[in-house]
């Protein structure tokens, strides 16, 4: 008899878990009010099954309080298990008696085992198999059996004996059969979610979709039509129902009898269709169609219509496009090369393979380093092809490309990667400028540059460049700095006018005479840093940098020199006066040379006349 009372308490309180379902689906667990009326339910419960137990004695009663606490720990957590738990303690706690040590420790170690059991088991098996909850059972009422020795004297044996094999077996049976109860209740509960989330979830997509979505009947009439098909279409949703397919589809399109075979064929479509809208135009639509079983078993066929016309458009654009770009790649004068990322070569363009001698066919799938790079440079351009595939980065370089007849051309490469969808490399652009003449001429530059230095820079002459514009001197050599005593940075930093004693206005006159009539030779006094006066020549012809042109002087320092020709002069002077003197006196002693001559002469002439007359007298004396 005792066991039937037993076991009708257990079926109460089995009967009662279907309660819990309702309050589920009403509550949701996961909420707080949800688990607190769970929590209420299941200690309700147990409060009813502690009022219709078996009695053993005084205090002493026996009920299913222990399936019911650890399956609401099991299902329902930690916040429901506390109030129900609460109330259990409370309501066997006024019973009082003999049994109530018993009776506490039970609903505290059904509740902690329940408990255990939520956090180890429902993580990984949201509704526990029956082995689960035989499981959980058994433990849960070996320690309930456990505790009856807690009984005090003769009661601990004794009920041992007539409860300890009756627990064990009725009530894992009753942890199972609750379990189930409560496991089915929350599958049903989640299935409706599902399907009611599933079907939120269409009608959100339905609604939501930027595609035209129908529902037809397989003769063509239309059930229902979203949002985005009445705008498509220009026609309200009733307006869809009322003119069916044949309002909608350009009847006069030969696509679309072989669609409609080849969906009764198959039972589904792929592919376009010419369509109308509101105002008599037409656009071409991708549509997919297919035939499925309603919930009613009816067969009804599904659309998904999106219009293409614009993306032909871009599909005609980007052709135009490629074929642009295609053609601007080919003919345009730089070089370009693709190559996989294992090193083969997959296009080379007209300019570059004309540059090099080489065919398409030659060139494609070749080794590109080892084919078009000398092996000089091969070490440098391994390197730059490994961090452009390795980093991704874009890349700058200078290296030799071969060409087939063993020539050499030198090419600045600009290197970039061309990235698929799925994030690898496709493969590697290079495109590149023939530097060769560049690199000469700036080579010639640089050879010029260098030998202007050393003529500048390193001449014994004093050197200024000085800029015909401003005054301003552009540049000094070592000669001007020793010269004038100023550094050569310092001197870079003036202008002419700090060192030329003219005015500004003369300076400025005398550079445009320099600059406009060619006029290259001058003399100037240019100040030094000591501040003495120097008389300087100055040799000035234009010269030409990077398009702008520039005064070259050359100075000569003629002081001295216009010392030593003064003093020449000088002496010249003093020498033509003193010839002029010697002159004159020369002159006089002649003229008086020439005078005593005379008289001399003169006298000579009266002798000989005088010596004639004696001759002649003595001839006539004998």
């Amino acid at each position: 008899m005792e066991y039937l009372d037993l076991i009708t308490n257990l079926a109460l309180l089995v009967a009662l878990c279907v309660i819990s379902g309702f309050v589920d689906r009403r509550w949701p667990r996961n909420t707080w009010l949800g688990a607190g009326m769970q929590g209420f339910l299941f200690g309700m419960v147990v409060i009813i099954g502690m009022l219709r137990p078996l009695v053993l004695g005084p205090g002493l009663i026996f009920d299913g309080r222990t399936v019911m606490l650890s399956l609401c720990a099991l299902f329902f957590g930690p916040r429901a298990i506390g109030i129900a738990c609460l109330m259990a303690l409370v309501c066997r706690a006024s019973i009082g008696g003999a049994g109530i040590v018993m009776g506490l420790a039970t609903i505290f170690s059904s509740s902690a085992i329940g408990l255990a059991a939520h956090y180890l088991i429902r993580p990984w098996d949201q509704t526990p198999s029956t082995g689960r909850l035989y499981s959980l059972g058994l433990i849960v009422h070996s320690i309930m059996v456990a505790l009856m020795f807690t009984l005090p004297g003769e009661a601990a044996w004794s009920t041992f004996k007539r409860l300890a094999l009756p627990v064990i077996l009725l009530y894992p049976l009753a942890t199972i059969l609750a379990g189930k109860i409560l496991a089915d209740a929350l599958a049903t509960i989640q299935a409706a979610a599902i399907i009611r989330e599933s079907e939120e979830r269409y009608r959100l997509l339905y609604d939501a979709s930027l595609d035209a979505v129908l529902l037809t009947a397989p003769d063509g009439k239309i059930l229902s039509a979203n949002p985005a098909a009445c705008s498509l279409f220009g026609r309200a949703e009733r307006e869809l129902i009322s003119i069916g397919r044949e309002g909608i589809v350009d009847s006069t399109d030969p696509r679309l009898i072989p669609a409609l075979e080849e969906r009764q064929k198959t039972g589904k479509f792929h592919g376009e269709l010419r369509f109308k809208r509101a105002d008599g135009s037409t656009f071409d639509g991708e549509i997919s169609s297919s035939f499925f079983h309603n919930r009613h078993g009816e067969i009804q066929n599904g659309m998904v219509i999106r219009d293409v016309s614009q993306r032909k458009k871009i599909e005609q654009d980007l052709i135009k496009e490629k074929n642009f770009n295609q053609t601007l790649v080919e003919h345009s004068p730089v070089f370009f090369v693709a190559i996989r990322p294992d090193g083969k070569t997959l296009m080379m363009n007209q300019s570059m393979l004309s540059a090099l001698g080489y065919t398409r066919t030659e060139v494609i799938g070749a080794d590109y380093i080892r084919t078009f790079v000398p092996e000089s440079d091969r070490h440098n351009v391994e390197d730059v092809f490994y961090r452009l595939i390795r980093y991704s980065m874009p890349t700058i370089n200078e290296n030799y490309v071969l060409a087939k007849d063993g020539s050499r051309i030198l090419v600045e490469w600009h290197g970039l990667n061309i990235v698929a969808e799925n994030g690898d490399i496709d493969y590697s652009i290079g495109v590149g400028i023939d530097v060769t003449q560049r690199k000469t001429a700036e080579d010639a530059l640089a050879d010029s540059e260098a030998l202007y230095r050393k003529l500048f820079e390193d001449h014994s002459a004093v050197k200024l460049l000085i800029d015909p514009d401003t005054g301003a001197i552009v540049d000094a050599n070592h000669a001007a700095e020793t010269f004038y005593g100023w550094p050569r940075q310092t001197l870079k930093r003036m202008k002419i006018s700090q060192i030329n004693t003219l005015s500004a206005e003369e300076i400025k006159k005398q550079i445009e005479a320099a600059r406009l009539y060619g006029r290259n030779h001058f003399e100037f006094q240019h100040r030094r840093a000591s501040g003495d006066i120097r008389d300087v020549e100055v040799f000035s012809s234009g010269i030409s940098i990077k398009g702008k042109i520039y005064l070259h002087s050359i100075i000569h320092d003629i002081t001295d020199r216009k010392a030593a020709q003064e003093k020449v002069g000088k002496l010249k002077d003093e020498l033509e006066r003193k010839v002029a003197d010697r002159t004159a006196e020369l002159e006089k002693t002649i003229a008086e040379l020439e005078e005593l001559n005379r008289v001399f002469v003169g006298r000579e002439l009266k002798m000989a006349e005088l010596k004639k007359r004696i001759e002649g007298l003595e001839s006539q004396d004998a």
